[in-house]
C-alpha cells in the first residue's frame, strides 16, 4: 500500500469540516497532524451532518434494505470512530 501524505489527510479532512465548529475543526486539524507523527492516518469522513440526513441513515436498514460498503471492514477492523 502506498505510503499516505499528511497533505491529502489534511486536505481530505479539511473539505469535510467546512460548517463545523472552528473550535472542534481545529481540534480534529491537531489530531490528524498528531496522529500522523505516531504512525496512524486517520482523516474526517463526515463533518457537518444535518438532522435529516441523521435521521435517513438511521432508518437506513430499518425501514430499507441496506447496501453494505467498504467502510464496513473498516469499521469491523475498529479503525473508524464516531
Amino acid at each position: 500500500m502506498p505510503a499516505t501524505t499528511l497533505e491529502y489527510m489534511l486536505e481530505r479532512s479539511e473539505k469535510r469540516l467546512v460548517g463545523v465548529n472552528a473550535t472542534v475543526a481545529a481540534k480534529a486539524i491537531e489530531l490528524i497532524k498528531l496522529a500522523y507523527r505516531n504512525g496512524i492516518n486517520i482523516a474526517v469522513t463526515q463533518g457537518l451532518r444535518t438532522f435529516a440526513e441523521q435521521n435517513a441513515l438511521y432508518e437506513q436498514g430499518r425501514t430499507s434494505q441496506g447496501k453494505s460498503s467498504p467502510m464496513q471492514e473498516e469499521v469491523s477492523r475498529s479503525i473508524t470512530m464516531d
